[in-house]
């Protein structure tokens, strides 16, 4: 085979043309790249960085490396270093979109740091608990009976009602004076939306309503009418801040570190000049 024919086989290759793209990008940063400043190709890895390089390998295994694994760590943080800073040099990090993300994402890291290892004081949460008392606050529970009334209707429910009512104070079981329904006939230090889940609003509302240790109704539900009588009742209150601290704290971590990136980002961009030509 001729040689012309040989390299115009070759040229239809992929790998040859891959071959010819490392090669041009070598020559290129061999010998048309800018002027390297010889401190830039120096590499200090000191004790303290060989320290964090183990300590984030253990916290992965679960165990310290040994010597062998250490060096491997050292010989991939040094080729790590390596390609990271020519790929800078030759700017690859400009007009990538993933790298732009990843550094803004680390960017916005770095002003929030300090607040994942920040200790606040009760102070500090219990100020965050009295402002936001409406998402601790426990709601009343509610210890209740019910007799389940099968109507159609608010008259034919007033008409079982009274018959009921009439056979209460006769000793007359309260399990078996209603219709049959697969409802729980008592609940027991149940709150609102447990009782809206197993009831409807409409029925979880009317607790507030109703006097205590009297039986009550009817009072409507989505399956109909029932007869209801609160066995007893705890008021609602905001917990003490030991009850609560592990939510508070964390809800005060996650607001605090989102002003503070707020902040951080608003400062930078006051130092910045911007102009803007929208599209006509």
């Amino acid at each position: 085979m001729k040689l012309k024919e040989w390299l115009k086989l070759a040229l239809q290759e992929p790998l040859v043309h891959f071959l010819i793209a490392g090669s041009a990008i070598f020559i290129l940063v061999s010998f048309q790249g800018p002027e390297i400043d010889p401190n830039s190709r120096k590499i200090d890895l000191g004790e303290a960085q060989i320290e964090r390089l183990a300590a984030n390998w253990q916290a992965t295994w679960q165990r310290a490396p040994n010597q062998s694994e250490i060096d491997a760590l050292i010989r991939e943080y040094i080729k790590e270093e390596i390609y990271f800073r020519e790929a800078m040099r030759l700017g690859l990090d400009k007009n990538d979109l993933v790298i732009r993300r990843r550094l803004r994402a680390k960017m916005e890291y770095l002003s929030t740091s300090s607040t994942e290892s920040e200790i606040p004081s009760n102070a500090v949460l219990q100020n965050w608990l009295d402002s936001h008392r409406q998402k601790y606050a426990i709601g009343a529970k509610y210890n209740l009976q019910q007799i389940y009334l099968n109507s159609q209707t608010l008259a034919q429910a007033n008409s079982k009602a009274a018959s009921i009512f009439r056979a209460l104070p006769n000793g007359g079981d309260w399990k078996n004076l209603g219709d049959e329904i697969s409802l729980p006939e008592a609940m027991e230090n149940a709150d609102i939306d447990e009782i809206s889940r197993s009831f409807g609003q409409d029925f979880a509302q009317a607790m507030g309503q109703i006097s205590q240790n009297q039986w009550t109704g009817p009072i409507y539900s989505g399956f109909g009418y029932h007869i209801v009588r609160l066995v007893e009742t705890s008021a609602g209150r905001l917990p003490a801040l030991s009850e609560v601290r592990r939510d508070v704290e964390s809800d005060w971590r996650a607001k605090t570190a989102t002003e503070r990136e707020q902040k951080a980002y608003q400062e930078l961009l006051n130092a910045y000049t911007i102009r803007i030509e929208k599209p006509q």
